[in-house]
């Protein structure tokens, strides 16, 4: 409240208040009411003030100074202190002001407020319990022991390498000091101690107990828990080995790396190599992890009495006396004979030491593919040769290569192959993985948009798995540019359909992509008439090649971006622009959800089709957001040509005979499936009788989930020819509300990717046309 300002526009307004226990004045009024039972608090408090008026009482008035807020209007609060707890009280606030003669100006009538405060609780100190722990994690050389966190409580942990808790050392528990931390458990809920510094392949014994820090009890120790580290791997063989490059050596005072006596050699660290910084960074480990490298020298194929040398953090290098140690990675090698190859191979040891008795343990990689390298010629060789072919490490992480004939380019990266020429690439692909992730790179950009002076129809990126995979790991997107489109590939986009060549063939694929300009044939396929090409029509296909064969990838897990140039004669602003892809199954253009970049003139499509796009000269179409089940659609009218489907509301329920009418047209090849007729009495036969459906009834109904999943599993088996064989431990965690007659095929339906959620199955809601669209999608996708 306000009462008003000062000449200076500051509140004059002081403000005096009255406590009295609602317990005294309540007895005095029931004293009272025995006389005149209406008689009220009101009427005490106005009683009261009269008498304070009169002098026949005085009052415990107290000034106050309350806290003016900044809210707009302000308003001001007091807080009344040294109450008594669960107690009722009867505050009158009294406002006033000094006028210029420093008379008191008191208001009228004082406000009054009835409170009660809160009850006080007596302080519970609970015993502590002993915790139950568990380990929920185990690496090389560390373990996470999680247990429920209490709060009220401390928690010392212990840990040894034998069964005797008298002999064990303290780990210390630390709390992050703000309660906002993320890492500050939460009461009652599982919390992580991560514990470091272990040695691998070792049995460590963990306890912990509980503490009241207020009163001082503690819980007795738990149980034992044993835990054991993993065994470290043998490390991967050195990569990158080949002549030094100049940058490398330039600090050493060197300017080339191949002379007539001598060459310059490195290679790569392994990517935990931190060349001893890491023990310096953690000089309280008892646990310390070191890299060498053993280099092999010789002047033969089969290493026949090679120069040995090993390169460790320390001093404990092994040179030999013509061997100059430039880095742990870096050599110069002196005294050599002119004119003649020198063979090199490269292997890595890891090595991990304990402050404990016989905690070492060593090991090797093996050795690298062998790299050859020749010196230089000079004068004072009678065999001189100025033509002797070099062979060195290459300098590219890829080749390009171009065919006149079919006027393709070709990207080919360097990874365990040859090139046109017959050279090892050299693992040099693994150069490029190492910088792209010490650049912290988020798009791996190829321009391919010309080369030389040649004309180019069709341009082919090929990626070894160990890069796609590598940018898959650390979501690394590609972009691929081409003279009339570029193409966008999420990092994830292929990660269902190259994890299945991995895992159920055991191959690890080759990554073809490909974006071709098409011919003008495209055109005059079935279009409006009113259609007038703004581009050059582009085929993107992706296959994953494979030793035993390869796959086309008809549709990404993510959308892939497609920017299109707009080379039309047409003004944007007079003619819109749409984009289109084109079915091969009907022979038509389809209109696509499209974005137009102003500035660059490009049409943007984000799709999980791959296929031909193109713009178009047509009327102005709007981008709407698709449903979630839009990518199974299309898997569905680009291979089967479904006609009088209703496709306007995906969550719409699908009848029986809709659902197996597709099945059947997809394991039979149906070239129109019309969903307007029904099954013939035959066809159902067929169904039932080669057990895809599992009956005949119901067929205008809707199907349940579990059945129609059933139906899907068994279509697959006629697609593909083989049974498939679910595992028992599949079946164990199935739901119970399932069906007997369709546990197996659902069983077989999770583990082959058709069902994501085993929990979340559903088995009798009945399937809608967009779950339909989803598993049948699978299916073709198998097919």
């Amino acid at each position: 409240m306000t009462l008003g300002k000062d000449l200076l526009g500051q509140s004059d307004v002081a403000y005096e208040m009255l406590s009295l226990k609602y317990e005294d004045i309540k007895s005095a009024i029931e004293i009272i009411q025995e006389v005149n039972p209406d008689y009220n608090l009101n009427e005490y408090i106005q009683d009261m003030l009269e008498d304070e008026a009169d002098a026949k009482i005085t009052l415990d008035w107290k000034k106050i100074s309350p806290i003016t807020t900044t809210t707009i209007p302000p308003s001001v609060f007091h807080t009344a202190t040294n109450l008594l707890p669960n107690t009722q009280y009867v505050f009158l606030l009294k406002p006033y002001r000094m006028s210029l003669e420093n008379e008191v100006l008191y208001a009228h009538h004082p406000a009054v407020i009835v409170a009660t405060t809160d009850k006080q609780y007596p302080d519970v100190k609970p015993d502590p319990i002993v915790p139950s722990l568990y380990c929920t994690g185990v690496t090389e050389t560390n373990a996470t022991l999680t247990w429920r966190y209490n709060l009220d409580f401390e928690y010392e942990l212990k840990f040894g390498l034998i069964e005797d808790i008298s002999k064990a050392k303290d780990i210390k528990v630390q709390l992050p000091t703000n309660p906002q931390d993320p890492k500050y458990p939460s009461n009652g809920a599982y919390f992580d101690k991560l514990v470091g510094d272990l040695f691998p392949d070792t049995d460590y014994y963990f306890w912990i107990r509980a503490k009241n820090p207020v009163t001082g009890k503690f819980s007795a120790y738990s149980s034992a828990l044993l835990v054991t580290t993993e065994d470290i791997n043998s490390p991967w063989p050195a990569t990158g080995l080949g002549l030094a490059a100049f940058n490398s050596i330039q600090p050493f005072g060197y300017t080339v790396a191949q002379g007539d006596t001598f060459l310059a050699v490195e290679w790569l660290l392994n990517p935990n190599d931190t060349q001893g910084s890491g023990n310096k960074d953690n000089k309280d480990n008892k646990v310390v992890t070191s890299y060498e490298y053993i280099l092999e020298v010789a002047t033969n194929e089969k290493f026949i009495d090679p120069q040995y040398i090993q390169l460790t953090d320390g001093t404990n290098d092994i040179l030999p006396s013509n061997v100059e140690k430039l880095a742990k990675n870096l050599l110069m090698i002196n005294k050599l004979t002119p004119n003649r190859r020198y063979y090199f191979r490269v292997k890595t040891k890891v090595i991990v030491q304990g402050s404990e008795v016989g905690q070492y343990i060593e090991k090797e990689s093996v050795y690298s593919p062998v790299v050859i390298l020749l010196t230089k010629t000079n004068n004072d060789e009678y065999d001189s040769n100025v033509a002797d072919n070099m062979i060195v490490l290459q300098n590219e992480y890829y080749e390009t290569v171009y065919n006149k004939d079919t006027k393709e380019l070709k990207y080919r990266f360097r990874f365990d192959g040859n090139d046109q020429n017959g050279t090892f690439d050299n693992y040099l692909v693994e150069r490029l993985i190492t910088d792209l992730k010490r650049n912290n790179t988020y798009v791996y950009s190829l321009n391919m948009k010309e080369f030389e002076k040649f004309p180019i129809i069709k341009r082919t990126v090929e990626l070894p798995y160990r890069l796609w995979k590598a940018m898959m790991d650390n979501k690394i997107d590609l972009a691929i540019k081409a003279n009339n489109s570029t193409l966008l590939i999420p990092a994830n986009a292929l990660t269902t359909q190259v994890n299945a060549q991995v895992n159920n063939l055991g191959q690890k694929p080759t990554v073809r992509i490909s974006i071709e300009d098409k011919s003008v044939s495209y055109m005059n396929e079935k279009k409006p008439s009113e259609l007038v090409s703004a581009s050059v029509p582009q085929q993107y296909s992706i296959k994953l090649l494979t030793e035993i064969g390869n796959k086309e990838v008809l549709y990404t897990d993510k959308e892939v971006t497609i920017r299109l140039a707009n080379n039309n004669r047409y003004s944007i602003y007079q003619t819109p622009t749409s984009t289109m892809f084109y079915n091969p199954k009907t022979l038509s253009w389809n209109a696509k959800p499209m974005t137009y970049d102003k500035t660059a003139n490009e049409m943007i499509v984000k799709t999980y089709s791959l296929g031909a796009y193109n713009t178009f000269s047509n009327a102005k179409t709007t981008a709407v957001t698709p449903h979630w089940s839009n990518k199974f659609r299309e898997i569905l009218v680009s291979n089967l040509n479904i006609v009088s489907m209703n496709v306007s509301k995906p969550e719409n329920k699908i009848t029986k005979q809709d659902f197996l009418k597709i099945i059947y047209g997809s394991i039979s090849d149906q070239g129109i499936i019309d969903i307007s007729s029904k099954l013939t009495q035959s066809q159902v036969d067929k169904l039932v009788k080669g057990k895809v459906a599992v009956n005949n009834k119901a067929l205008t109904t809707g199907i349940t989930r579990e059945e129609a999943f059933y139906t899907i599993i068994q279509a697959l088996n006629k697609v593909e020819g083989k049974t498939y064989t679910p595992k028992a431990s599949t079946l164990k965690a199935l739901p119970t509300n399932i069906s007997s007659t369709y546990k197996k095929n659902i069983a077989i339906a999770y583990e082959l990717g058709i069902v994501s959620k085993i929990n979340e199955i559903r088995p009798k809601d009945t399937l809608t046309y967009a779950e339909m669209y989803k598993i049948v999608g699978m299916l073709l996708e198998y097919k």
